[in-house]
């Protein structure tokens, strides 16, 4: 394409119209003219730049060429576009049960623990309705996917959906006090009783006994 030396008010350049006459920059010694986009983007572009066919558009042009690589590599379902994080769940569920470079794998699989769910849209069919039903209430970011009983295998009749503080204490690794008749951990307690975790550990270490270390007060200089 030959170089164009002139340059000229509502001249196009590829995706660029000049809208007002050349200007000269005495800090970069090189003349500009102001140019608007096919997006409507306004731009001071150098007249170099447009007679030598290096600026064709405000970067449109490699945005658009991302999305359609993106599109093209990207799976057709449309479950993977408008659920991404409720597909990210079933692929970490997958790859706990499945696979076995996931550093996790050696703990579900010497308890014989399996995902039920052969496919997506039997996982989509079972749990989307309460995922959405708790992301209203909680937050998308907040929503992850718990077991009932730790030591059985992900189904519809043992999942739940609960907050990441809820599924922190249902691990295993969890230590449970006994508090009248029912099952706490030390963060539960702490909720329970509006004293801090540290204060309440500090007071089960030294007295051994629950229920004054839940009940009894604090003192005036906030230690314990």
């Amino acid at each position: 394409m030959p170089n164009i030396i002139h340059v000229y008010k509502w001249q196009k350049f590829f995706r660029w119209t000049i809208i007002w006459d050349p200007y000269y920059s005495s800090k970069d010694r090189t003349r500009f003219v102001q140019c608007k986009c096919e997006c409507w983007t306004i731009r001071d572009v150098r007249i170099t730049e447009l007679n030598k066919w290096r600026s064709k558009s405000c970067w449109c042009i490699q945005r658009e060429k991302v999305s359609e690589i993106a599109k093209k590599n990207f799976t057709k379902t449309w479950l993977w576009i408008w659920h991404n994080r409720f597909t990210r769940i079933y692929q970490w569920m997958k790859c706990r049960c499945e696979n076995k470079n996931t550093p996790n794998y050696i703990e579900y699989w010497w308890r014989w623990i399996k995902c039920m769910w052969n496919s997506l849209q039997e996982f989509y069919n079972d749990m989307h309705e309460s995922y959405i039903q708790h992301v209203k209430i909680y937050w998308e970011s907040n929503t992850s996917l718990d077991r009932i009983d730790n030591n059985w295998n992900y189904c519809k009749e043992n999942c739940k959906r609960s907050t990441r503080r809820e599924q922190a204490n249902n691990t295993r690794r969890n230590v449970f006090y006994e508090y009248k008749w029912k099952k706490y951990t030390l963060r539960q307690l702490s909720d329970l009783s509006w004293i801090k975790k540290d204060t309440l550990r500090l007071r089960i270490i030294t007295r051994r006994d629950i229920e004054r270390a839940v009940e009894e007060p604090l003192h005036r200089n906030n230690e314990d």
